[in-house]
């Protein structure tokens, strides 16, 4: 189902909980901090849940990924 959150941005409403895995690499820590506030954010007002997981850099996201989704 969709709704507008308080932005005015449609989004989709998951009939189950959804959860979330966010990777973040922080070689730029300013803007990994915006977007992290930002992902969050959204999540957060739609009812998700999340893990957040930090590497260093681009390169290690696949891997981890990879990791994550083996169990």
């Amino acid at each position: 189902m969709a709704g507008t959150s308080q932005h005015g941005k449609a989004f989709i409403r998951p009939k189950a909980k959804a959860h979330l895995l966010i990777v973040e690499a922080r070689f730029h820590d300013d803007l990994a901090d915006a977007l992290l506030e930002g992902a969050t954010g959204a999540l957060d007002e739609a009812g998700a849940t999340y893990d957040v997981v930090t590497v260093p850099g681009s390169l290690e996201i696949p891997a981890v990924i990879t990791f994550a989704l083996d169990g």
